[in-house]
Order: C-alpha cells, then sequence, then structure tokens
C-alpha cells in the first residue's frame, strides 16, 4: 500500500503540473492575442466595420451617421471615417465650460477668434483637403451656437 500512495501521490502532482502549465500557456496565448497590433489598409478597415460597429447611428429615413471620434461630417463612409482612416484624421469637438465659443483640434484647445482657429483647422486639413470645407464648416458652426446676442437697446 506504500508503494501505491506514492505512485499516486506522484500521479497527481505530474497533473496538477501539467494542467497548471496549460493553464499558463493558454493565459499566454490569450495575452499575446489581445495585446499584438497588426498593421493593416485602410480599406480592410472599412470592410470590417462598414455593416455594424459601436458608433453607426440609424436615422429614421435609411441614413446612417456615425459618433466615431475623428469624424467631421458625422456621416457613415470610408472618406469621412474616423475608425478606417485612422492616421489621417481630424477631430473637432466642442469644448465646453469656456466663456468664448471654443473648440478642440485633434485633442488639443482652439481658442481665440474665429479666424485664428480657422487658420488652425486649415493647418491640421494639409493631409487631408477634401475634408478641409467640411472642417471648416463644423468649427463655424461651433463658433456660431457659442456666441451671445447682444442685448438691444
Amino acid at each position: 500500500d506504500g508503494k501505491n500512495a506514492n505512485e499516486k501521490k506522484k500521479r497527481k502532482n505530474a497533473i496538477k503540473e501539467s494542467a497548471h502549465t496549460k493553464y499558463i500557456y493558454i493565459y499566454i496565448n490569450i495575452y499575446i492575442m489581445v495585446k499584438s497590433h497588426v498593421e493593416c489598409s485602410s480599406e480592410l478597415v472599412w470592410q470590417c466595420v462598414k455593416k455594424n460597429n459601436a458608433y453607426v447611428r440609424a436615422s429614421v429615413n435609411r441614413t446612417r451617421f456615425s459618433a466615431e471620434r475623428g469624424n467631421v461630417t458625422s456621416k457613415h463612409g470610408f472618406s469621412s471615417s474616423g475608425i478606417a482612416n485612422n492616421n489621417n484624421t481630424i477631430d473637432i469637438q466642442e469644448l465646453a465650460g469656456t466663456k468664448t465659443p471654443s473648440s478642440t483640434l485633434n485633442g488639443a484647445n482652439n481658442k481665440g477668434i474665429f479666424r485664428n482657429q480657422a487658420k488652425a483647422v486649415d493647418a491640421a486639413c494639409a493631409t487631408r483637403p477634401d475634408l478641409r470645407k467640411k472642417a471648416l464648416a463644423r468649427v463655424s458652426a461651433i463658433h456660431k451656437a457659442g456666441r451671445v446676442a447682444r442685448a438691444k437697446k
């Protein structure tokens, strides 16, 4: 019985070690899969996300909009997509909590008079000239919405 007990302990330890090794191996594989980053073309990314993603908003009249960062027009399409064109995006958001109309341009504050904001947007659109007019329209709309009308005398 003593011999059998030792053999049983050895088998149990061997099973525990192999199970532990498998667990570590699976954990390492999952960790590597999550942390890996693969460079791929914008067209491939668009083919993967065009049908359905977390940012798509459907309208009543079958128009599709997108709420993703880097999408100036808010339309769901390849040319304006912030996910597919990740390297060449222009992100313009309203900057809340300021007294004057201001916006953020690619994460940086875009404050001051409208002429300076327009120059900054124009400079940022050097990589995407097709979005220049749309980006200026967005900054103009944000600036116009933030203005306060003067009181009539």
